[in-house]
């Protein structure tokens, strides 16, 4: 949440989620799926972010071993999907078992990449 290429990070048991109180009476834990909504101008962005990443691979599968993203944008093109609630710069994460500093490093340098393009 607090990456300057950032602007909104989805998550329950974030403080900052509307219903954070509610989340933490409701469920013990919390799992490692998120959306971030990043600072992106444009699809091409997304694009260089998402193909910058090392450490993710980018696939529908929340509940495995390794870490995932799945980029709103990627479903643009689609008739039978209405994603007018879907911002292009919307990514989907699903947190893995690998070390959360690496992971943390990974996206740092696609954000530097995203930038310098």
């Amino acid at each position: 949440e607090q990456h300057p290429q950032v602007a909104r990070v989805l998550y329950p048991f974030s403080k900052s989620h509307p219903q954070y109180d509610l989340a933490r009476k409701q469920m013990q834990w919390c799992g490692g799926l998120f959306t971030a909504i990043i600072k992106a101008k444009n699809t091409q962005e997304v694009e260089i972010f998402c193909n910058s990443l090392k450490r993710f691979l980018m696939a529908v599968s929340w509940g495995g071993h390794e870490s995932l993203i799945m980029p709103a944008c990627s479903f643009q093109n689609r008739d039978d999907l209405d994603l007018a609630d879907y911002p292009f710069n919307m990514i989907r994460f699903y947190i893995g078992f690998e070390d959360a500093e690496i992971l943390t490093k990974d996206i740092n340098q696609a954000f530097l990449k995203m930038c310098s393009k």
